[in-house]
């Protein structure tokens, strides 16, 4: 019985892959499952938490580079020009370093439901940290260094790349996705 339909099957493959299943077909079938509606709902108590560790966590980040900005403005005693150099290179990393924390907020808020994005782009980060970390140590060798300043510029604006496509995927994402609005008491 099964080598009938097995030489049914072959003989008219073509004609079976040639048609594709109707859009409205995952409508109905997540109409019916009652386990792809549950994991939806979300209560405003859990929105709420995470957005408060979000900014606990952007409040740290803005309060660790200052302190360390700060901490390396008053341990410097170079001459002007190198106390110049480095203040325009503590600014520049103000600058991303904010624009960066500010990303990764907008980020981690709109993949609280999905902490496999979230611990990619931290492994990430944690990547380009590490190279930038050996950046700055080779400056601190030669501060007029200007292909060891590119590179800074460049590991921030990777990150700063890495966090503006994971949120426009992720807005590309929630846009295809249907608005559903839940009640709950």
């Amino acid at each position: 019985m099964k080598k009938p339909l097995q030489d049914f099957i072959n003989h008219n493959r073509e004609a079976f892959d040639a048609d594709l299943p109707a859009p409205e077909l995952w409508e109905k079938i997540t109409a019916r499952s009652p386990e792809l509606k549950k994991g939806r709902k979300r209560s405003l108590t859990v929105t709420m938490q995470r957005m408060a560790a979000a900014a606990v966590l952007l409040l740290m980040v803005a309060s660790g580079l200052y302190w360390l900005t700060n901490e390396q403005n008053f341990h410097t005693n170079r001459d002007g020009e190198m106390h110049r150099a480095q203040f325009e290179i503590q600014e520049a990393s103000r600058f991303y370093e904010l624009q960066i924390a500010d990303k990764k907020h907008k980020v981690f808020e709109l993949t609280a439901k999905d902490p496999a994005i979230r611990q990619g782009i931290e492994m990430d980060m944690a990547d380009l940290d590490e190279v930038l970390l050996q950046l700055k140590n080779d400056l601190n060798d030669d501060v007029a260094n200007a292909e060891v300043l590119a590179a800074m510029i460049q590991n921030y604006r990777l990150k700063l790349e890495i966090l503006e496509q994971t949120l426009q995927f992720i807005e590309q994402e929630e846009a295809k996705q249907p608005k559903e609005i839940l009640y709950e008491l």
